[in-house]
C-alpha cells in the first residue's frame, strides 16, 4: 500500500491526479491548502487524508459528472475521508453534493461539509455502511425541500457519532432509509437554519438515537422533530429508541411533536430532557424518566465542531509543507522500532502540554506542543522502542486545557497523524483534558479452531470498562472459546478472525454471539460489538446488546 502526496512541492498538485494514479488500499495524503474545482471520482478502496491544517475542496463550477465534489464507492469498495472540508457543490438538478456515495463502506472522520445543495447524498446498497465520526454538516440544501444535510438511501447501516449536523436549508438535517440508523453523542440543531425534520427515518428500521442535543429552530418548515415510518415500506422487526437526549423546540408556529412514530411497534422514549414541545410523542410509545425544565435550558454542546469552511473562492497554491517556523522534531524512547506522531496546538496563555504512551507504557515526560495548528504547522515526534511489527496502541493525554470563553482564547491540542512508516492513522482534536488512543500498524489475524477449511470475519468494538467478547458458531456448532475484539469501530479499524474447521467448502451459516454487553448511560460509556465484514462482503451489523446474529458465509480451503 503506497502513500501518494498532494500539494505544492509534492508528487501531485491535484488530488484527482493522485487518485487516478493510486491502487486499491493506498492513501492519498493531502497537504493543507485550498483545492478549487478538484473533483474526485473514487472507484476503488482508498483513504484521503488531510494533513498539516485545513484542506479545503471548493467548488466554484458544476462538477463535470453532475454529481459531487467527491463521487465515491461501489459494491465492496471501502473509502475513508479524513480531515477534509467540502463546499460549494451545485448542479442543475439541485442535487450537487459534497459527497455522493455509490455503495460499499464509507467512513468520514473530522470532515466539514457545508454550503452544498446536498451534504452527503447516498445511493442504495443493501450491504452498504456509512460511518460519520467527529464531523460537521451545516447549511446544506438547495431550498427545495428535497435536498438535505445528510440523505441516505436503503443501505444496511448508518452511524453518526460525535458530530454536528445543523442549519439545513429547508430540507432535513438527517434523512435515513437505512435498515439500521444509529445517532449518538451529536448536536443536531437549527439555531440559524430552516430545516424541516431534525431526523427523518421514513421507512423505519432499527433506530437508536441516544445522547444527542436536538433542537428545532424558530424558522423550521414543520413542527416535527423526529419522524419514524411515515412513508411506509417499513423494515420487518424495526424498533425506535430515543434515550438520554436533550430535546428543545423554539418553534411557535404550530403544535409541535418531538417524536412521531408511524410504525406499529412502540417506541422507547426515556431519560430525555424535553422543553418547548406541545407533545412529546405521537403514535405508540413507552415513556419513562422524562425531565421537563420550567425555563429553556442551554443547549448542551455534545462535541466541539471543527472550524467552519471558508467562503467558496479560489485561493493561491498552499505553501510547501511543513511551513516556515515549524518546530524541530524530537525522539521519545530508544529502540529499533519507530512510530511517527505529529501534533499541533492552539496556544493561549501558554502552550499545550501532553504525555505519550505506547501499549500503556509512557515514553518520556511531559511534552510541549509549539506548532500552530491554525498556521498549518505540525510538530514531529518519533516514538522509539522495541515494539515489533504488530498493531500497537498510542495514547496521547492532554494535560493543561484552558478556555477563556471564545475561539481565540482557547488552548487546544491536535494529534494530526500517526504512521508506522506505511499506513497513515488519522488524528483527532483534543478540546479538553483527556486521552485519545489510536491503533497503529496492521493488526494480526486471530485463528479460531483448527481444520482444513476457513470462514473469515472482520469485527470491531466500542470498548468501555473492557473489550467486547463473543463466541462463534458454524452451522450451529461453537468453534473455539470466548473471543475478544480489540480494535476501535469509531476509528475505522477491523480485526480479522479466521474460523477454522472441517466444515466443507461452500456456503455455511456463521453465528456471532455478543456475550458481555455493558452500558453506562451515555454513548461514551457503551460497550458494543460490530461485525463489519463476512469474507469480502460488508455487512455492517451492530450488536448493541447480548445476542446472536447469523450470517451466510463462504467457506474456502485454508490457504485459498
Amino acid at each position: 500500500m503506497a502513500v501518494l502526496s498532494v500539494g505544492s512541492g509534492q508528487a501531485y498538485t491535484t488530488i484527482q491526479a493522485a487518485v487516478a494514479a493510486s491502487a486499491s488500499g493506498d492513501t492519498v495524503l493531502v497537504m493543507a491548502g485550498t483545492y478549487t474545482n478538484d473533483f474526485l471520482t473514487i472507484s476503488h478502496s482508498l483513504t484521503i487524508q488531510g494533513t498539516g491544517g485545513a484542506v479545503n475542496l471548493v467548488a466554484t463550477a458544476s462538477p463535470p459528472n453532475g454529481k459531487a465534489i467527491i463521487d465515491e464507492g461501489g459494491g465492496g469498495v471501502a473509502v475513508t475521508l479524513n480531515g477534509l472540508t467540502l463546499s460549494g457543490a451545485k448542479v442543475p438538478d439541485n442535487n450537487g453534493a459534497g459527497v455522493r456515495y455509490e455503495g460499499g463502506t464509507l467512513t468520514m472522520n473530522n470532515d466539514v461539509v457545508t454550503g452544498n445543495q446536498d451534504g452527503l447524498l447516498a445511493n442504495a446498497d443493501a450491504n452498504g455502511t456509512i460511518t460519520i465520526n467527529a464531523s460537521t454538516f451545516s447549511q446544506n440544501g438547495a431550498g427545495d425541500g428535497y435536498s438535505h444535510n445528510i440523505y441516505v438511501g436503503a443501505i444496511a447501516s448508518l452511524v453518526v457519532q460525535n458530530s454536528t449536523i445543523r442549519d439545513a436549508v429547508v430540507g432535513h438535517d438527517i434523512k435515513s432509509r437505512a435498515a439500521s440508523t444509529t445517532i449518538t453523542g451529536s448536536n443536531i440543531t437549527d439555531t440559524a437554519g430552516s430545516a424541516s425534520y431534525e431526523i427523518d427515518l421514513p421507512n423505519g428500521g432499527t433506530a437508536r438515537i441516544d445522547g444527542n442535543t436536538i433542537q428545532k429552530g424558530g424558522n423550521a418548515q414543520n413542527p416535527i422533530g423526529i419522524s419514524y415510518g411515515e412513508e411506509g415500506n417499513l423494515y420487518a422487526g424495526g424498533t425506535l429508541s430515543v434515550t438520554n437526549n436533550e430535546l428543545v423546540s423554539d418553534y411557535a408556529g404550530h403544535r409541535t411533536t418531538a417524536v412521531r412514530n408511524v410504525g406499529s411497534a412502540a417506541a422507547t422514549v426515556s431519560e430525555n430532557t424535553v422543553y418547548g414541545w406541545t407533545t412529546l410523542t405521537s403514535g405508540p410509545a413507552i415513556l419513562s424518566s422524562t425531565t421537563t425544565p420550567v425555563t429553556e435550558p442551554a443547549l448542551i454542546n455534545r462535541t466541539p465542531a471543527p472550524a467552519p469552511a471558508p467562503a467558496p473562492a479560489p485561493a493561491p497554491a498552499p505553501a510547501p509543507t511543513p511551513p516556515a517556523g515549524t518546530p524541530p522534531g524530537s525522539t521519545l524512547g530508544t529502540g529499533p522500532d519507530s512510530i511517527m506522531l505529529r501534533v499541533s496546538e492552539d496556544a493561549w496563555r501558554g502552550d499545550a502540554q501532553f504525555t505519550v504512551s505506547v501499549d500503556g507504557k509512557q515514553l518520556g515526560g511531559t511534552q510541549t506542543a509549539t506548532a500552530s495548528h491554525g498556521a498549518g504547522q505540525t510538530q514531529a515526534l518519533t516514538l522509539a522502542g522495541t515494539f515489533g511489527t504488530a498493531a500497537h496502541t498510542v495514547a496521547v493525554s492532554f494535560l493543561n486545557d484552558a478556555y477563556g470563553g471564545t475561539s481565540a482564547t482557547d488552548r487546544n491540542l491536535y494529534v494530526d497523524s500517526l504512521t508506522d512508516g506505511g499506513t497513515i492513522t488519522p488524528g483527532a482534536a483534543l478540546w479538553s483534558n483527556g486521552t485519545a488512543s489510536f491503533m497503529v500498524g496492521k493488526p494480526g489475524t486471530v485463528t479460531v479452531g483448527s481444520g482444513p477449511n476457513k470462514a473469515v470475519l472482520f469485527l470491531s468494538e466500542d470498548a468501555w470498562q473492557g473489550d467486547a467478547q463473543f463466541t462463534v458458531t458454524v452451522d450451529g456448532r461453537q468453534v473455539g472459546g470466548t473471543q475478544t475484539a480489540t480494535l476501535s469501530h469509531g476509528a475505522g479499524q477491523l480485526g480479522e478472525f479466521d474460523i477454522l474447521g472441517a466444515f466443507g467448502v461452500g456456503t455455511h451459516q456463521v453465528g456471532v454471539t455478543f456475550v458481555n454487553d455493558a452500558y453506562g448511560g451515555t454513548s461514551a460509556t457503551d460497550r458494543n460489538l460490530y461485525v463489519d465484514k463476512v469474507g469480502t462482503t460488508p455487512v455492517g451489523a451492530a450488536l448493541y446488546s447480548n445476542g446472536t446474529h447469523v450470517f451466510t458465509a463462504s467457506v474456502v480451503p485454508v490457504g485459498g
